[in-house]
């Protein structure tokens, strides 16, 4: 017993020994990200109570504040290294919202979410990156023209604490919009370009995406809390994003044509799973091997209409020769008529 105390002072000794430059580069390699995920539950207390908050790195954050507490030492270099990577973007606060497979607006029982995470260490970090997914299609779907899809991934980050250029919102820094997948034509570029740049207007003017079916107004992120962050992942950017984008781009657009749409949440990280399983290059392989078919079927059909337009001209030339042989029987046969016709008169002549 004696002994592993013994240890532990060394250790602990040993890493207040540190230069807090080691320290925070130990430390850098340790820091997880924080991922957190929000939820509506469905059997709250009260009101206050309905959203819940959990930290997916629990565990692993966990276990590096209980070295914190090991000494004051460790404590201030910890401290020092959590600020220095939490400044420079080397550990990040992240709401992933392509985690939820279902839709963010279901609400989930709290037997089925973990634990509450600490608020107070959210709001210790300085910027706020939010993931989603969007699907953007052109065309009515199961008809003959093959549908048009754009699959585009959007990360959007917060400044958390310092002033907002607009008193009304968040501090939005940027949004960033990448295109894993399309099938578009070049001719229909314009249009799903349009679709996208909607989207990133209702993100940066969230207020509109929150009328009528939230309770909040933006700014949602002063400070940090259960039912803001739920309000800005669900309200903005899963259900909002893709249902006002798209009243955005037909109030904005002057002609009659209605063919472009927006898809749910859910269908959304379906296809996002789709191209993370290898998707597009299955499609590939598909439309390689379905065009080697026709190619195939092509060849076929051609050496097969060759073929009988072989078998039709081989027939025509022996209907051809077989004419031919009848008329030269037939010729033989006047022919050897009229020769045997003149030798019968001779004979006759003769005999007279």
């Amino acid at each position: 017993m004696k002994n592993e105390k013994q240890q532990s002072l060394g250790g602990d000794s040993y890493l207040e020994n540190l230069p807090s430059e080691l320290f925070a580069e130990v430390c850098d390699l340790l820091f997880p990200d924080a991922n957190i995920q929000v939820f509506e539950l469905s059997d709250p207390e009260d009101d206050e109570d309905r959203f819940h908050t959990t930290l997916l790195e629990h565990d692993e954050w966990a276990d590096l504040f209980r070295l914190r507490r090991v000494s004051k030492p460790i404590q201030r270099k910890f401290d020092a290294a959590l600020h220095d990577a939490q400044q420079h973007g080397d550990v990040r606060l992240i709401l992933d919202m392509t985690r939820r497979e279902d839709s963010p607006s279901t609400r989930v029982a709290r037997a089925e979410v973990g634990p509450a995470a600490p608020m107070n260490f959210l709001n210790s970090f300085t910027h706020f990156n939010v993931l989603d997914v969007q699907v953007i299609s052109h065309g009515k779907e199961n008809k003959s023209a093959k549908t048009q899809y754009r699959l585009v991934i959007l990360e959007s980050i917060y400044a958390l604490h310092g002033p907002s250029p607009h008193v009304d919102r968040d501090n939005l820094l940027s949004t960033e919009m990448t295109t894993l997948y399309t099938n578009e034509s070049p001719a229909n570029k314009p249009l799903f370009d349009g679709m996208t740049y909607s989207i990133a207007d209702v993100i940066k003017s969230p207020e509109f995406s929150l009328i009528g079916s939230y309770e909040d107004d933006p700014p949602l992120l002063t400070p940090l809390s259960s039912r803001g962050l739920f309000h800005l992942g669900t309200g903005v950017f899963t259900d909002g994003a893709s249902r006002w984008a798209l009243i955005k781009y037909y109030w904005d657009d002057d002609s009659d044509n209605y063919p472009m749409a927006t898809h749910s949440h859910a269908r959304a990280v379906r296809w996002l799973n789709w191209y993370d399983e290898g998707g597009p290059q299955k499609e590939a392989c598909e439309e390689k091997e379905a065009a080697a078919a026709r190619d195939l079927r092509n060849l076929w059909a051609e050496r097969r209409a060759r073929l009988e337009a072989e078998d039709l001209a081989a027939v025509k030339r022996a209907e051809e020769e077989e004419r031919r042989r009848k008329e030269r029987e037939t010729f033989d046969w006047f022919k050897a008529r009229k020769v045997w016709g003149v030798r019968v008169r001779a004979r006759e002549w003769f005999d007279d």
